[in-house]
């Protein structure tokens, strides 16, 4: 069973007792990099010159 694309509601709602832990929890290499990535982007665009935290207009 692939839970990949699974919502997590649904995940942990069920009663599915062919269902373990490591199916749901294992194997998140792609998940980690997408949040790193995300993390890295993140300290480049506040660390950067013109960067003012007061300016709540600016994306």
């Amino acid at each position: 069973m692939d839970v990949a694309g699974r919502d997590l509601r649904a995940l942990f709602s069920t009663n599915d007792r062919s269902l373990a832990a490591n199916e749901a929890f294992t194997n998140r290499q792609a998940q980690w990099e997408l949040v790193a990535a995300a993390l890295t982007e993140h300290q480049q665009r506040t660390s950067a010159a013109g960067f003012d935290v007061e300016d709540l207009e600016a994306p």
